[in-house]
């Protein structure tokens, strides 16, 4: 299978679970973002009911919100599906967590500015074509599609007859799932975690406010996904836009690799492979270079006092590795990125 197939499986398949996880468990792993009408006025308080409560960072003044780093029930439940944890134990997981989810809403704010600060675009067609091919590689058609949003409906009534009578916990288990013939398995201690993230009819509204009902809407769902990555990825290729491997980096590495293989490919073989490696590493190292300095230079004010606490002891400011003996060779990239005006 060659990579842009594996590639547009992730992307596809990243979207399923993501749809899968909100509909199974009650929760999304991330929250969509409150864009508030006056930034600088809202991101001075500390709260804000209308745009999404309690501010706990701002990014350059723009402000994030506890909603969107929340660790919910859901994902506590997930995340110790097979044992009971101890209170310190979530304690300490649901800081790590929210601390995670603070420094990648963080990153996002930071990227989203400086990708509207270069301007970079991607047009519909672009978008939608990419949608396309991603999705005929994937195998995503409207029959699988009516089939996921089949397994909501069924999980959705089953929440609602449970709801109604909480003792049938056991017996509706039995009616929906040790039958089904689906593609999901759905086990019983999914199946209480499950009603147990989920309990009132608010719940039961929300989750069915979220569930497809065929192609168009989880089409619609990857849009909105592949548009971000089809940014990030132009954002990317322009910072490291002057990278060159030299004909000797890919000499060294393919001596190195097949040193001592008798039977090992021939160099015009296996040439473009070892570029492209080379390329990606010092790629890797140029976005993290980046990434430090746009973390040094970005007025990041964390609001909450826990949160402070934790930034202070792990700031997220990456730190590149030192860079292997055959990317030492050639000349330094120059990162193409326009700072900006004080």
């Amino acid at each position: 299978m060659n990579m842009t197939r594996v590639d547009n499986l992730r992307c596809i398949i990243s979207v399923l679970i993501s749809l899968l996880v909100c509909i199974g468990f009650g929760g999304g792993i991330e929250a969509q973002t409150s864009e508030p009408d006056n930034e600088n006025e809202t991101a001075q308080g500390l709260y804000n009911p209308e745009q999404g409560g309690t501010v706990v960072a701002t990014v350059d003044g723009t402000p994030i919100y506890q909603q969107e780093i929340e660790v919910s029930p859901a994902m506590i439940k997930i995340s110790f599906m097979e044992r009971d944890p101890g209170e310190d134990e979530i304690r300490k997981f649901i800081a790590r967590k929210e601390l995670s989810m603070l420094k990648a809403k963080i990153k996002e704010k930071i990227r989203e500015n400086i990708i509207q600060e270069l301007d970079i675009s991607v047009t519909e067609d672009e978008v939608e074509n990419a949608v396309d091919s991603r999705f005929e590689q994937a195998g995503i058609d409207e029959k699988k599609a009516l089939q996921i949003a089949e397994w909501y409906r069924i999980k959705i009534e089953a929440l609602k007859e449970w709801q109604k009578d909480k003792s049938r916990s056991d017996e509706i288990y039995r009616e929906y799932f040790e039958g089904w013939k689906g593609n999901w398995e759905f086990t019983r201690k999914q199946w209480q975690v499950f009603i147990e993230s989920n309990p009132t009819e608010n719940d039961l509204e929300r989750l069915k406010s979220m569930s497809p009902e065929g192609l168009d809407d989880i089409r619609e769902t990857t849009i909105q996904s592949v548009k971000r990555e089809m940014l990030h990825e132009k954002l990317v290729e322009q910072i490291s836009a002057n990278l060159r491997v030299s004909n000797d980096e890919i000499y060294i590495l393919y001596a190195e690799r097949y040193s001592g293989i008798t039977e090992k490919p021939a160099y015009s073989e296996v040439r473009e492979k070892l570029r492209e490696e080379i390329k990606n590493r010092k790629k890797q190292r140029v976005m993290l270079e980046w990434w430090q300095a746009r973390f040094i230079e970005t007025d990041i004010q964390i609001k909450d006092e826990r949160l402070k606490e934790l930034w202070r002891k792990k700031p997220f400011i990456p730190v590149p590795r030192e860079p292997a003996p055959d990317e030492m060779k050639g000349e330094k990239p120059d990162i193409q990125y326009r700072p900006r005006s004080q």
